[in-house]
């Protein structure tokens, strides 16, 4: 899309394939890049037959970061409200992380519903040493890390390895590099396994009482969207399909065999 930084592929089990395409810059963020990565990712928001989102990096390094040469200037596009649309994206995102994800790449990580690490990965969120507070990027970074991770790794920028990345919580798992293809292949599979809509709720819901404290309001509200969802079609295909003991509709066991994608760049 537009430049080429940003590729997108598109398999027949729903499975977008999201590149960060700057190999020879560590994949560094430039305006553009942000730019065609914010349209792509409405598009696939769009998409109804986009189940699942991989992100990933070209080459050694997932994202280092915002491209240094694209801070200053004025008027250019910061990267929070692109972490937004990743962040809100009704479809889960996996993050599969190799080498660098620094700064913004970083985000974009906490941005991931799932994030699986290379061993040999790396993050930190280093803008204080180039005198800068990363502040539209901190509620992002906050809630993957806690406040009290934050204030060490966001006051000190440095860096994390892939296995105390985990231990934090910014990764959910660390994989040996001959297993990560395996291990996000079994992960697209089971999100597969859950309804699109049901999906997209429960994600928004654990946005919603991730932003405040739980009341009667809320609980209300929780209990309808319950209901409603609970008498929707998706909810009686999925009892019928317990019953009868197969698959749902939504799941292609015998397309979900493949794993080969094809199609749409």
């Amino acid at each position: 899309m537009r430049d080429g930084t940003v590729l997108t592929e598109i398999d027949p089990r729903g499975c977008a394939t999201v590149t960060l395409n700057r190999p020879d810059r560590g994949n560094a963020l430039s305006p553009a890049m942000l730019m065609a990565l914010s349209d792509t990712l409405g598009v696939l928001r769009d998409r109804a037959e986009v189940r699942v989102v991989v992100l990933r990096g070209a080459g050694r390094h997932f994202c280092s970061g915002m491209d240094v040469s694209a801070i200053m200037p004025a008027g250019v596009r910061a990267p929070g409200p692109v972490c937004l649309l990743l962040d809100e994206l009704s479809k889960p995102v996996i993050g599969v992380v190799q080498g660098a994800a620094i700064g913004a790449g970083c985000a974009l990580v906490a941005c991931c519903d799932v994030a699986i690490a290379a061993p040999e990965a790396s993050f930190a969120i280093p803008e204080v040493r180039l005198g800068l507070a990363p502040s539209g990027l901190t509620p992002f970074f906050l809630r993957a890390l806690g406040h009290r991770q934050l204030r060490r790794y966001m006051l000190s920028g440095e860096r994390m390895a892939a296995d105390k990345a985990a231990a934090l919580g910014l990764v959910h798992e660390v994989c040996p590099a001959d297993t990560v293809e395996g291990k996000v292949s079994k992960i697209v599979d089971e999100l597969l396994r859950a309804a699109p809509n049901a999906l997209a709720i429960s994600k928004a819901t654990i946005a919603k009482l991730s932003a405040g404290s739980i009341d009667e309001h809320l609980l209300t509200d929780l209990e309808s969207q319950f209901a409603r969802n609970a008498a929707g079609p998706e909810a009686q295909e999925g009892k019928a399909s317990f019953r009868e003991k197969r698959s749902p509709s939504w799941y292609n066991a015998a397309l979900n065999s493949r794993t080969a994608p094809q199609g749409d760049r």
